[in-house]
C-alpha cells in the first residue's frame, strides 16, 4: 500500500464553528493523493484530533498536525478511501507539515488501533 503521493494547497482557513470545540473550513480545501486532486468542501466541521484516554495526555486537539487531522475527518466520514488508505494519508500530511515524529507515531497508531470505531460509525451514517 505504502508510499503514497501526498500534497496539499497550503493551510485551510477555519473560523469557530457554532457547535462547542468545533471548526468550520471557511473555504475549500484541496489535497492530492497519487496525483489525483480531492477538494474538502467550504462548511466541513472538524474537531481536529479526537484525542481520547492516554493519548490525550500527550497529543492536544490541534497542532502541527491540524491539516493532517482535518483531511483524516473528511477520509472518514466521506470514506473516500478505505480505513488503511485514510490513515497512512493522515501519516503523510503530519509529515508535510513538520509535526514531530513521535507525534505522528503516537497519533499514527493511535488511529490504527481505534480509528475503526469512527470509520465505522460514519460508515453507518452514510449507508442510512
Amino acid at each position: 500500500m505504502e508510499p503514497l503521493n501526498v500534497r496539499c494547497s497550503g493551510f485551510p482557513i477555519l473560523i469557530p464553528s457554532i457547535r462547542n470545540g468545533d471548526w468550520m473550513l471557511y473555504e475549500k480545501f484541496s489535497f492530492w493523493v497519487d496525483d489525483v486532486e480531492y477538494s474538502i468542501p467550504e462548511g466541513f466541521i472538524t474537531d481536529f484530533a479526537s484525542v481520547s484516554g492516554i493519548t490525550a495526555l500527550f497529543i492536544l486537539p490541534w497542532g502541527r498536525y491540524g491539516v493532517g487531522s482535518i483531511i483524516h475527518d473528511f477520509c472518514y466520514r466521506t470514506q473516500l478511501f478505505d480505513r488503511k488508505t485514510s490513515d497512512l494519508v493522515f501519516k503523510h500530511v503530519m509529515d508535510i507539515y513538520n509535526t514531530q515524529r513521535w507525534r505522528i507515531n503516537v497519533i499514527f497508531y493511535s488511529v490504527r488501533l481505534f480509528g475503526w470505531i469512527s470509520f465505522n460509525r460514519s460508515k453507518k451514517r452514510l449507508l442510512n
